[in-house]
């Protein structure tokens, strides 16, 4: 790729990371071997959090986020579809594994029902959390992917960024 392109394209992931900064993110690549925001990173067991950490696992397993999300049902389902559509897309034998894995963990197990009927593909995920001292977070997740990138490492690159829902959630980062 010509360098000005590279120059352009660091620049740009650049500005889309700051203009997010002060809200939780993870930026990752498609296996979803990411670097989650320091602050959930206190709520996930540690095995979880050995490289390369994984926020998907980590968002899933029961010693993972998924305690605190109260509307995990919905979380999970939106992750599973998303997970479905890049393996179909892609054929990765790593994302094949990682689906399986999370598939057979018993929560989200028991959300996805018989699997039947997974939601469409959401342009925005709700997500509430509670956490142990009874504090409430509401965030909307976006997701932002790369298309027709000239760089592979940008193919695989996503940023998934959470904004507060509520003000009180927007109160706390500020």
């Amino acid at each position: 790729m010509p360098e000005r392109f590279q120059v352009a394209s660091g620049r740009g992931l650049e500005s889309i990371v700051d203009l997010a900064d002060a809200m939780p993110q993870d930026v990752g690549e498609a296996q979803q071997n990411r670097q989650l925001d320091a602050a959930f990173l206190e709520l996930i067991s540690p095995e979880l959090l050995e490289p390369p950490m994984n926020v998907i696992r980590a968002s899933l397993h029961p010693r993972g986020l998924s305690r605190f999300i109260v509307n995990f049902d919905e979380y999970a389902a939106h992750v599973i579809e998303r997970l479905h559509r890049q393996l179909a897309a892609t054929s990765d034998p790593g994302l094949e594994a990682l689906l399986d894995e999370v598939s057979h963990y018993p929560d989200v197990a028991r959300a996805l029902g018989d699997g039947a009927a997974l939601p469409p593909p959401a342009a925005v995920l709700p997500m509430h959390f509670r956490l142990d001292d009874g504090t409430e977070l509401r965030f909307f997740s976006t997701m932002t992917v790369f298309g027709s990138p000239l760089d592979v490492t940008i193919a695989e690159l996503a940023i998934e960024s959470f904004f507060p829902a509520d003000e009180a959630t927007a109160a706390m980062f500020r």
